[in-house]
């Protein structure tokens, strides 16, 4: 579906969650900058009565205390939709108030999508046509929703999501493994914990094109796959832990019933809030990205791979993810807590890294 603009025609393609959908263009971003000094927050209306943006100036919660402008949207929640945040770093010879106008016009676009129902949400992506002009930077061709994290002086509403421009190898990484696979490289890129949701407009791609071929070709990427995010897991001592808040139990009820019965299938998740570190994915072998101090005992990971009909249960980490080895008993139980949203723990009698696997139904 096309949307004809002044300039030109673009295509995005919105992939939310498990779904992906085509939707309307989106037009190039011709305003100019103010040259003149501004007070901060300015409040600029977008559509008529239906949208605007308030844009603050702040510092970034980097080493570094970079300055940063957030675009905090008003609008969104009237289509069930999260209101959104975009941040983007100031360069030291820009000026306070040549704020880029990109961010707003993208909202803009993004308000004819929400109105017909085509909403984004957490771990969700989007992706611009080929041939458009510049959004952000030269190297960025989307964008993926991240929930916000609350940044100094900024107002921001309750459940906002952080809109982060990503290049096209890193929506790859995301089709293919989650938005936390992306995330645990920026976070390395930054030094940041647990990830940064600003954008450095001179920051290269953090996965190169020959990466996400052999990305492709593992065969954890051959599984068919299922997006959840919200749910997350841990590896605390000898057990494996996976939290599911109720908002995304049903959703991960009927994905369940969806995936194959009797063959390997794979949950893509978010990064579990009780982490204090969690596993990076590398060509050989998976690194880490800790939390300041951390000791890195509660490890989180981007994924399960689920592996049903083995004799014996067994649970261990696989790449940047874990790996259950289930009998089709122990996945019966799995299946039934979720679908009951009553806790549960599989236990394993083999000598894997883990004991134990639990799932526990948050509020």
């Amino acid at each position: 579906m096309k949307l004809r603009t002044t300039k030109w025609w673009m295509s995005l393609n919105l992939i939310a969650l498990s779904f992906a959908f085509t939707a309307p263009s989106m037009a190039h971003y011709t305003h100019p900058a103010p040259t003149v000094p501004v007070k901060f927050p300015v409040r600029q209306e977008v559509l008529p009565n239906a949208l605007s943006v308030s844009i603050y100036l702040h510092k970034l919660p980097c080493t570094g205390g970079q300055s940063a402008w957030s675009y905090v949207t008003d609008g969104f929640s009237k289509f069930k939709q999260p209101e959104l945040v975009m941040t983007i770093e100031k360069h030291a010879a820009e000026s306070k108030s040549a704020y880029p106008s990109d961010p707003i016009e993208f909202f803009k676009s993004l308000s004819g999508l929400a109105a017909q129902g085509n909403v984004v949400r957490a771990g969700s992506s989007t992706r611009l046509g080929e041939g458009g002009e510049v959004f952000i930077a030269k190297q960025f061709r989307g964008t993926i929703y991240l929930p916000a994290e609350q940044l100094e002086g900024v107002t921001l509403p309750k459940d906002a999501l952080a809109v982060v421009p990503v290049t096209a190898e890193e929506l790859d990484a995301c089709d293919i493994g989650g938005a936390t696979r992306v995330v645990g490289r920026l976070s390395q890129q930054s030094q940041f914990y647990p990830f940064p949701t600003w954008c450095d407009r001179k920051r290269e791609s953090v996965f190169t094109k020959g990466e996400i071929e052999v990305m492709k070709m593992e065969p954890v990427s051959q599984a068919p796959t299922a997006m959840i995010y919200g749910a997350g897991i841990i590896a605390d001592k000898d057990k494996l832990s996976m939290s599911v808040p109720q908002a995304v139990r049903d959703d991960l009820n009927q994905k369940l019933k969806e995936l194959p019965q009797d063959t390997p299938f794979r949950l893509n998740l978010s990064l579990d809030p009780r982490a204090n570190a969690y596993y990076v994915w590398e060509v050989q072998q998976a690194t880490a990205v800790t939390a300041k101090g951390s000791d890195a005992s509660l490890m989180s990971g981007s994924f399960v791979m689920v592996m049903p009909g083995v004799k014996t249960s067994q649970f261990g980490p696989y790449k940047d993810g874990f790996m259950l080895m289930l009998t089709n008993e122990d996945l019966s139980k799995f299946k039934d807590a979720v679908s009951n949203g009553k806790d549960c723990v599989l236990e394993s009698t083999t000598n894997g890294a883990y004991k134990s696997f639990e799932v526990k139904f948050g509020k």
